[in-house]
């Protein structure tokens, strides 16, 4: 008789990627940037991934990280986004069976101060 279960599991499909849908944050001297993620992952332990929501569940653990954006500067995010593999690779490991094997930002600025107006205004002072 066949397994049900390993049946099913045969059929997930053994990586994938999807892309965090942009989101507007204000980081450090008021920057407004409008950040994407696309995460690519791999099933490495296929009982603890089934029956789960792996983009769900990694967006989840991504909300962690990400609430810290707003304390980076500008020249800071790419590095950001470097380290977010590392810091939920462990949890998507343990909680997922998966490991994530990129993920890659890229942001847009959306608005900046301006500093003309700080320094003209410290001008007449």
């Amino acid at each position: 008789m066949i397994n049900p279960l390993s049946e099913k599991l045969i059929l997930m499909e053994e990586e994938g990627s999807f892309q965090v849908p942009g989101k507007t944050y204000t980081i450090a001297e008021d920057t407004e940037v409008l950040i994407c993620l696309v995460v690519s992952y791999k099933i490495t332990t296929p009982e603890k991934a089934y029956n789960k929501n792996i983009r769900e569940e990694l967006l989840r653990i991504l909300q962690v990280p990400l609430r810290t954006i707003h304390e980076k500067r500008l020249d800071q995010l790419q590095q950001f986004g470097n380290n977010l593999q590392g810091e939920i690779s462990q949890k998507a490991s343990e909680n997922l069976g998966v490991e994530v094997e990129k993920i890659q930002l890229t942001y847009d600025v959306v608005s900046q101060p301006t500093t003309t107006l700080t320094y003209s205004a410290l001008a007449f002072t």
